[in-house]
């Protein structure tokens, strides 16, 4: 089975030097980081807060390469997303949500409510029964 892009997007154009071509049936590092990190409800300005570097730096790692420590750290997240998703999953009464605010983690950095509703919103997908609730 072929994957047909939906109408909206278009077809990558071979590109040499760090970027990979279609055909090299890799993703080009900079990719992956935007799309975890957007998957994660993370703006590249709150991943930047959260890595403790400017904003540009965060740009351009996606435009280009991104270095291994930086997906370490966007591991990290994923790793916790996940742990507090079957966290919520096992909540007896509705998940608090908020529209603004933070959340601090593990390594006692801190991550916006964006990256709480997405964590509560999966959580909901995988279990119907889990129900959320504005707190703020």
């Amino acid at each position: 089975m072929t994957f047909t892009p939906p109408p909206h997007t278009t077809t990558p154009t071979p590109r040499t030097g760090d970027r990979l071509t279609p055909d090299d049936g890799g993703t080009h590092p900079g990719v992956l980081l935007r799309v975890r990190r957007e998957t994660l409800g993370l703006s590249a300005k709150d991943f930047a807060n959260y890595l403790g570097i400017n904003l540009r730096t965060v740009q351009r790692w996606e435009a280009h390469e991104a270095p291994t420590w930086a997906m370490i750290e966007l591991d990290a997240v994923i790793t916790e997303s996940v742990e507090w998703v079957d966290k919520i999953m096992d909540a007896p009464g509705p998940v608090d949500v908020w529209h603004h605010g933070w959340h601090v983690t593990r390594s006692g950095r801190v991550l916006p409510a964006s990256w709480w509703r997405v964590v509560v919103g999966q959580a909901m997908i995988q279990a119907p029964t889990v129900t959320a609730r504005w707190v703020d």
